[in-house]
């Protein structure tokens, strides 16, 4: 009997380290790979248990209460994070660059978490470049798929306030999306922050997950 229970209790033992092995524990270089990146790890708005944005994403809106905000497609070009440039944006080579701000990076819209967007009539926001460039931006305005509003922009060296006027969506996938068909240098960078959303009566919105 007590051979049997020393039996049992080592494959008690071995079936949880098992267990354990089986579970998924990120590295600490993903972690901070998931930090650079704007995740919602810490700070961000994951594991740190706060509701908002935090300093990644947080660089590039002026309001910091929105639900968490992660990066849904990302091509061309990395970013880095100041008060100074909110978010900027160093290109990769010649070719189109852009990427779409939304909760979750999931691979298609039907994976992620949708934004209430109803009440917004129009969003502004800042943007220079460290030469002359030709984008579009824009937000989800239809729900549930990745259909945008795209509004051209002619951005120069200097900072300039651009406004989109657009009816939000009750589950919108891109909250700030942009894009360029490139043809700029490596290294060169676009400079975005302080996106705002406004209601009818020009009041900030503030973007909450929909319902």
């Amino acid at each position: 009997m007590k051979k049997l229970k020393k039996v049992l209790a080592v494959l008690a033992l071995a079936s949880l380290a098992a267990s354990f092995t089986a579970c998924f524990i990120p590295t600490e270089e993903e972690l901070l790979q998931r930090e650079a990146n704007g995740g919602n790890t810490g700070g961000n708005g994951g594991g740190g248990g706060s509701n908002t944005i935090g300093n990644a994403w947080g660089a590039l809106f002026s309001d910091h209460n929105h639900n968490p905000i992660d990066l849904q497609v990302w091509q061309n070009f990395t970013a880095s994070y100041d008060v100074t440039n909110g978010m900027k944006c160093t290109i990769g080579g010649s070719q189109w660059f852009g990427g779409a701000i939304v909760q979750n990076n999931k691979p298609a819209p039907a994976d992620s978490i949708y934004y209430d967007m109803s009440k917004v009539r129009r969003m502004t926001f800042k943007v220079k470049a460290s030469q002359n460039m030709a984008i579009w931006a824009g937000y989800s305005n239809s729900n549930k798929t990745d259909a945008l509003i795209k509004t051209n922009v002619a951005v120069t060296t200097d900072w300039q306030t651009v406004e989109i006027v657009s009816n939000g969506v009750s589950q919108a996938w891109a909250i700030f999306a942009l894009g360029s068909d490139g043809g700029y240098p490596k290294d060169s960078w676009l400079a975005i922050k302080d996106v705002t959303y406004f209601d009818a009566s020009n009041n900030n919105v503030t973007l909450k997950y929909a319902e």
